[in-house]
């Protein structure tokens, strides 16, 4: 190896180390930001689910507006477990 390689190598994996730095820094300032959300999507469910079926034109309506928000919810539950994509 030439010293001219090693140097591209090394100043290559910096690159690479610095940018997986800003990538893991934006994931946990997303996380931080989803989270608060994810948790009010499951607190409004809760409740609706529990509620009188009168915020909606019907209760099919209802019905379907509520499994909306399941699937939405399951769906950032699942984007937010470390690594796996399991939530903790």
């Amino acid at each position: 190896m030439k010293p001219d390689d090693r140097e591209y190598i090394l100043g290559f994996t910096a690159g690479f180390e610095e940018a997986q730095d800003q990538a893991e820094a934006e994931i946990a300032r997303l996380r931080e930001a989803v989270m608060p959300a994810v948790a009010s999507l499951a607190a409004a469910i809760s409740l609706l689910e529990r509620s009188p079926k009168t915020g909606a034109a019907s209760s099919k309506m209802f019905d379907i507006m509520l499994n909306d928000y399941g699937k939405a919810l399951d769906t950032a539950r699942a984007a937010l477990k470390p690594d796996t994509g399991e939530m903790p």
